[in-house]
């Protein structure tokens, strides 16, 4: 059966199981996840069969397409499974009437009633595609497993089976799964918890730097020479900046701490280096940028100081349900870019810190970022009382069997 057959013979039918196999990788789940999601886009009743066998990585996957407890199909799909043999526990039931194997294994045994078999592709994800793309427009939701799929039979396209259709699929796919991010629950600790030392490192290095920019302001302000009415050469905008910069440094370090034990953390810390930078413009403005005919003299570090100020808020916005993923990532590069191009123009020690700082700060939240939306959404929590609903039924649990004493025909099938 072709792909075009396929698609259509699918089109036809409603109340759809689709079942992966034992030991599951991102193949059989990703393309399994994905065929789901366009049927249902067409406005299918469809479910993945739980895989007792499903591990942390790809639960998240499957877990929106979890079948309920009690749910009976009227048609069964296998999707990247090459024998009976390769069926799990849970999927013994329905191997006797497996309407439609989809795989791309030249070891298939032809067990369903219908077979869609491509043996020329590196990946079940190739098949489904080509599948899906007939059947309804590519989305976020649908595109983002089958590139876990193309990606995990491939080994990361190393593997020899990977072909020019094979990269041409996964272009797509990478296209089209873009612009989707993650809605964390915990919005600013799900956002940025760095979960690897060298992000940890880098957000700690960020704070010593602001913490030694914010005292050598300080000292700079307080040794500054006085006038003959008895007021300091240097704007009192530095003394300000000293001390915000000593807070937003212990801000950086008490958020990471709760991070790392994924406690809640006091909103307010997180929106303190944005009002340090806001200082640090005004310091700087009255005290040489505005005195300074020429812009290309300090353009570049103010760019960064602006663009430090309005990562800060961006980042500190989380904390307050604004979360603002693609812009925060861009802002976040562009202050880190501009902070090191400003490290060439010769700055005082406090300033010199204080980008430094905002550089190590700004790029570790904004790698934790990219890392973390990165991830795929970890299953909705389920209520206590909860009979089954849709993608809650545990993994490993019977949800999706048919009830025990029948042969999981429907009455009105024909066995």
């Amino acid at each position: 059966m072709t792909t075009a057959e396929a698609a259509r013979l699918l089109l036809g039918w409603d109340e759809l199981l689709l079942l992966t196999h034992v030991r599951p990788d991102g193949d059989t789940v990703g393309s399994a996840a994905a065929l789901c999601q366009a049927l249902r886009d067409r406005g299918k009743t469809a479910y993945l069969l739980p895989n007792p066998e499903l591990t942390a990585t790809y639960a998240p996957y499957a877990a929106p397409y979890a079948a309920p407890e009690g749910f009976v199909p009227r048609h069964v799909v296998s999707v990247d499974i090459a024998a009976l043999s390769l069926l799990p526990e849970n999927a013994r039931p329905y191997q006797d009437r497996i309407d439609l194997a989809i795989d791309h294994h030249p070891s298939q045994e032809f067990f369903a009633r219908e077979t869609c078999l491509e043996a020329e592709s590196a990946a079940c994800g190739e098949i489904v595609y080509n599948i899906v793309t007939l059947m309804t427009p590519l989305t976020p939701e649908i595109a983002l497993p089958l590139y876990v799929a193309v990606s995990t039979d491939t080994g990361c396209f190393a593997y020899a089976n990977t072909t020019a259709q094979t990269h041409a699929v996964a272009a797509a796919l990478l296209v089209l799964s873009r612009g989707k991010h993650r809605k964390f629950d915990q919005c600013y600790t799900g956002a940025f918890s760095p979960d690897t030392t060298p992000l940890l490192s880098g957000a700690l290095a960020g704070a010593v730097l602001l913490a030694i920019g914010g005292f050598l302001a300080l000292a700079a302000w307080a040794g500054s020479p006085r006038t003959l009415l008895g007021q300091r050469t240097m704007s009192i905008a530095w003394a300000g900046l000293g001390v915000l910069s000593l807070l937003a440094a212990a801000g950086i370090y008490f958020v990471a701490q709760k991070m790392r034990r994924g406690a809640p953390i006091l909103t307010a810390w997180a929106v303190v280096p944005g009002f340090a930078c806001c200082l640090w413009i005004m310091a700087n403005y009255y005290q040489s940028w505005a005195e300074e005919p020429v812009l290309g003299q300090y353009l570049i570090p103010m760019l960064g100081a602006l663009l430090s100020m309005i990562a800060c808020f961006l980042v500190g916005g989380f904390a307050f349900g604004k979360a603002r993923v693609t812009l925060t990532l861009t802002v976040c590069l562009a202050a880190g870019a501009f902070n090191i191009m400003a490290l060439a123009d010769g700055l005082p020690l406090a300033d010199t810190a204080l980008y430094l700082g905002m550089m190590f700060y700004l790029l570790s939240m904004a790698a934790a970022l990219a890392r973390n939306d990165a991830k795929p959404e970890a299953p909705p929590a389920c209520a206590p009382n909860c009979a089954g609903c849709p993608g809650c039924a545990p993994m490993g649990t019977q949800g999706g069997q048919p009830p025990a004493g029948t042969d999981g025909h429907t009455p009105d099938q024909p066995q």
